[in-house]
């Protein structure tokens, strides 16, 4: 589930090769490359894993975009794709949704979640100095 790349050379490359791997997913890394605490690292690299795979299960999507923003206090995280979206309302969350909520809860991190017919967009942000404890 996790690459040798995260461990060796961080979130840029390990979430580059990721979705270099999806012919439907883009990258885009902005911002500081400094390494940040490896749970931190771990928990970022799953919680974009599970949800470019949400969207090629379940979202018919035929684009993914996949952002990462480093700062030196925070850092944050949107998945989005173009897919058919759910009603909020309507859908109870599954498991890995459930996974992600309580990943970024245990690092005091805020998730949003968007959907509609035109698609989805995950977005997550946690600020640093707040999870320097985590490693």
């Amino acid at each position: 589930m996790m690459p040798e790349s995260l461990l060796r050379y961080g979130l840029k490359v390990s979430l580059s090769d990721f979705c270099a791997a999806i012919p439907i997913a883009d990258f885009h890394y902005f911002g500081d490359e400094a390494r940040l605490p490896s749970k931190m690292e771990i928990m970022v690299y799953r919680c974009i894993h599970e949800l470019v795979n949400n969207s090629l299960k379940h979202a018919v999507a035929s684009h993914i975009n996949v952002q990462l923003v480093q700062e030196s206090n925070r850092i944050s995280f949107t998945v989005h794709d173009d897919g058919k979206g759910f009603d909020q309302q309507q859908v109870a969350e599954g498991m890995g949704l459930r996974n992600i909520r309580q990943r970024v809860e245990a690092f005091q991190g805020k998730l949003h979640i968007y959907s509609s017919v035109e698609g989805t967009e995950v977005h997550v942000e946690l600020e640093l100095q707040n999870n320097v404890d985590h490693d």
